[in-house]
């Protein structure tokens, strides 16, 4: 039985506390952007603020890696979050939307460095054949981070009325931060050679992207991210606002979905290892066309919940496939820019469909917004397809 390394322990404990922040936000951010917004349409701005914040940090934060080490790095995007909360504080305080989309980008940036977590914890490894169970027992930690993040949204809710609402949510999530940093400063960075700390060597970053392995690797994670946040984002706002459920009900939904995100990573290695990826990313595709079928039967209390709970299980499964298939398409010379091309490519179909599920909600209504889905199903069985394609190829050469 091999035992994982200290680092994904470490990582794991960090991310379970400062990936709440992500949580958190996706329950209140609409609420509380409904609440501050000029108008309705830009309710889920503060959301899609935090995925662009996402995005515009994927580039920048893999090349300070390579030149300042995972730690340093991890630990600065911790000090962001901090800082990111005690903005969000103010902008509840001050009743200030344009604050709130400051300290929503603020909280984005730090969510592409956590998103780094994943390649420390692989790089950390001996034995890449480990891999699915290192980002099982990493993706893990977001089982806490699902319920802790609405948890410090709704009990903060109405915790310092006088500076307004939501404003304890945010004070409590400072503290998280604060623990998460303290757990980060055990992290070593892994030892890399000097063949790792240069990529004049490899290969141009077209051709790599270029590749069908990367195609596929990062394909599938985006249309994990792309239709899990595009459906995610509207939900809040649907149930809420719209259809009339409770806060808490919503928060019940939401909670629901960020476990079924994280809680089959304590089986997804498993299946990683005996099924193999294609098959785990098939199986990922069927839990969103799953997912799509319940919701297009109506919009009782049970259909948005096992709509989400279906649509968390999906993206784990892409996701998780997806990023450990990313480590076949580039050389060890390569793998910072090609992270960086993988997370800007990601978290910026993300970003889009973030902001787009406002204004579509609003103009064309939540079953529109299921059935858009549809042809982004399509283009992932494509991508099964290639994927299958290319390694039968390999074993009848």
């Amino acid at each position: 039985m091999f035992r994982l390394p200290a680092n994904i322990w470490w990582l794991t404990l960090a991310g379970a506390l400062t990936v709440s922040s992500a949580s958190m936000m996706v329950l209140i951010s609409g609420l509380l952007g409904a609440e501050l917004a000029p108008t309705p349409a830009l309710a889920t701005l503060p959301l899609s603020c935090m995925i662009l914040g996402t995005v515009s940090a994927t580039i920048p934060t893999a090349l300070m890696m390579e030149k300042f080490g995972r730690k340093r790095v991890y630990l600065s995007g911790s000090v962001i979050a901090f800082v990111g909360s005690i903005m969000g504080f103010s902008a509840t305080w001050l009743g200030s939307f344009w604050l709130l989309l400051l300290a929503s980008a603020a909280l984005g940036i730090t969510l592409a460095v956590n998103q780094q977590y994943r390649f420390g914890a692989l790089e950390s490894l001996k034995e890449s054949s480990n891999s699915g169970y290192a980002l099982s027992l990493l993706m893990m930690g977001g089982i806490v981070a699902a319920w802790l993040g609405p948890e410090a949204g709704t009990f903060g809710r109405l915790l310092l009325p006088e500076f307004g609402i939501y404003s304890g949510s945010f004070v409590i999530l400072a503290g998280l931060q604060i623990l998460g940093f303290a757990f980060l400063l055990n992290f070593k960075n892994p030892e890399i050679s000097s063949a790792n700390k240069s990529q004049e060597t490899g290969r141009p970053l077209k051709n790599i992207v270029s590749s069908k392995i990367f195609v596929v690797a990062a394909g599938s994670a985006a249309v994990g991210y792309g239709v899990m946040a595009f459906l995610m984002t509207a939900t809040p706002l649907s149930m809420n606002t719209i259809y009339g459920f409770s806060v808490e009900e919503t928060k019940t939904v939401i909670q629901s979905h960020i476990l079924a995100m994280f809680l089959p990573s304590l089986f997804t290695g498993w299946l990683m290892a005996n099924l193999g990826i294609n098959k785990l990313l098939l199986l990922g595709t069927l839990a969103f066309v799953a997912a799509i079928v319940v919701a297009s039967f109506g919009i009782q209390y049970l259909h948005f919940w096992w709509a989400l709970v279906l649509l968390g299980i999906g993206w784990n499964f892409l996701f998780l496939g997806g990023t450990s298939l990313l480590p076949n398409s580039y050389e060890p010379e390569e793998r910072f820019k090609t992270q960086a091309a993988n997370e800007f490519l990601v978290f910026g179909i993300q970003a889009i469909a973030s902001f787009s599920a406002g204004i579509v909600i609003y103009a064309l209504g939540w079953f529109a917004m299921v059935w858009l889905c549809i042809p982004i199903l399509l283009f992932m069985f494509y991508l099964l397809y290639l994927h299958s394609f290319s390694e039968a190829k390999k074993s009848h050469p």
